[in-house]
């Protein structure tokens, strides 16, 4: 199979100034969220932020065991990005997992939206990329961590130009007595261990030692 950021490049909805951009082809980006999802081995995975799928895509290749995927964008980036979404993961499927992998897909509009889900202690893996304000974050890691998941991690926790997304994550993580280490991706990914589970550990050592 192509490497993830050779996938991504053939996805139909891309914008065009992406393929230029250093993020969209970082060798620790999203090579490391499809390392993590192989080391985690989640079935159920929650995005919030999702844009166009890129991450849900390079996830998706790494943990074959992934049965259900949700996400949802507020699409203040893209408009109708939550659709475009939905199209380029398909296109992945059809295109690079022909195997009839069978994988549920759902998309959700707001908070309310995804309780209805039902996800309550359902969801292995959350992924947050959302809006970079310190309220929004705080939000969304109060809001994850109640739906009981194994694993939580952020998205920017290095990130020079959104000093609040680090700014939450440590806020919340001292109010709510929680240990977390950061994987060294293209702008740090604050990660939550909350199975306390081996392959957490593994995931750990493999990011301190700088080898995902």
């Amino acid at each position: 199979m192509p490497e993830i950021q050779d996938i991504l490049a053939s996805l139909p909805f891309v914008k065009p100034d992406f393929h230029t951009e250093r993020w969209f082809s970082a060798s620790n980006y999203y090579p490391y969220y499809e390392a993590v999802a192989r080391i985690l081995e989640p079935k159920c995975l929650l995005e919030i932020g999702s844009l166009l799928g890129f991450s849900l895509i390079a996830m998706l290749k790494g943990a074959k065991s992934l049965e259900e995927v949700v996400w949802g964008d507020n699409e203040s980036d893209i408009g109708l990005s939550s659709q475009l979404c939905y199209e380029n993961v398909q296109f992945y499927l059809d295109v690079y997992e022909r195997i009839n992998r069978q994988v549920l897909l759902r998309n959700f509009k707001d908070r309310d939206d995804l309780l209805q889900l039902q996800l309550m202690n359902k969801v292995d893996l959350i992924h947050i990329d959302g809006d970079r304000s310190f309220e929004d974050n705080l939000q969304d890691l109060k809001f994850c961590y109640g739906l009981s998941p194994a694993y939580m991690m952020l998205d920017d926790y290095h990130n020079k130009s959104a000093p609040e997304v680090r700014r939450a994550v440590d806020y919340w993580a001292a109010s709510m007595q929680l240990e977390f280490f950061v994987i060294d991706t293209y702008q740090g990914l604050a990660f939550f261990d909350l199975s306390k589970s081996k392959k957490a550990r593994e995931l750990f050592e493999n990011a301190r030692l700088n080898i995902l």
